[in-house]
């Protein structure tokens, strides 16, 4: 489940309808740091606690990269809790922050990549065991 920016409006509410349900995870977008991770973590214990769910069951997968100021925190991250179970790249939006004209063709496709094979691959931390009677995060 994505939900919003944490520096916004949204993000409280979007939790509270979310995690009624239980998810097994939720992707935190705008991350600058670590911090915000563990922002979102606690965030995730109270309504938890709430939902009488195990603490710390609901991951977080973080897009790391979507403004320039971000790629400062990026080492952050790898102290920043166990509920971090990976980061993603946001080219769309730091291609704006970074003052790109466009990434896109004046037909609206995408530019070509400059390589056909992949160079960067999501970083992710070990392979957690899951309780089986949890679906995976997908």
């Amino acid at each position: 489940m994505r939900v919003n920016p944490l520096d916004g409006d949204l993000a409280e509410a979007d939790l509270d309808a979310v995690m009624p349900a239980a998810p097994d995870g939720v992707m935190l977008p705008k991350s600058l740091n670590g911090a915000d991770v563990q922002r979102l973590g606690a965030k995730l214990a109270v309504r938890e606690a709430d939902h009488a769910l195990p603490d710390g069951v609901t991951r977080i997968i973080a897009i790391a990269t979507e403004s320039a100021r971000a790629l400062f925190g990026l080492s952050s991250y790898a102290d920043c809790g166990a509920r971090l179970e990976g980061l993603t790249w946001g080219a769309e939006d730091l291609s704006v922050d970074l003052g790109a004209s466009s990434y896109r063709l004046a037909d609206g496709r995408l530019h070509r990549p400059v390589s056909s094979r992949p160079r960067s691959r999501p970083v992710r931390r070990r392979r957690r065991r899951r309780a089986p009677d949890r679906q995976p995060f997908t």
